[in-house]
């Protein structure tokens, strides 16, 4: 009788230790979701921004409209992307993109506009807030990744 005992609560106790583990996992798999979330908003806030730049650079010729017509463009395809990878590959072009068109209209005759330097500040203030969530998805995907891969220690 005393066997019988000592194995189910030996079997109760496993139990316990497999659902606390999985809640682990479950909540660190939620905080991922929600860093992706916080960091998705960031960037469609900087997507929102692009077209003010584009507009506010609109006045300008050559160079600068086609970066303008560029950036645009990259924006609307990392608008449409799909899921954390797809995102990271446009919004690299993105970037890129923006960096282009941000040296073409950073001199002292295009950034005297106020429109002009208003924009380029909204996007350098986006830009600030976009690489402190993508810190914060880093953070919470590593701890998340870590814990999957050491899943019968935890």
């Amino acid at each position: 009788m005393l066997s019988v005992i000592v194995t189910v609560a030996l079997l109760v106790v496993l139990l316990l230790w497999v659902a606390a583990a999985h809640h682990r996992l479950v909540v660190r798999r939620r905080a991922v979701a929600a860093a992706w979330r916080e960091l998705a908003g960031r960037l469609a806030t900087r997507h929102e921004l692009v077209p003010a730049l584009a507009g506010a650079g609109g006045d300008v010729a050559g160079a600068t409209r086609a970066a303008c017509d560029a950036a645009t463009a990259a924006r609307d395809r990392a608008a449409a992307a799909r899921g954390p990878a797809d995102a990271a590959a446009r919004e690299t072009d993105l970037t890129a993109a923006l960096d282009r068109l941000r040296a073409l209209l950073d001199g002292p005759a295009t950034s005297a506009a106020p429109a002009m330097r208003a924009a380029l500040d909204d996007l350098a203030a986006a830009d600030a807030a976009i690489a402190a969530a993508t810190h914060a998805y880093g953070q919470v995907a590593a701890t998340y990744n870590g814990a999957t891969e050491t899943f019968p220690r935890m």
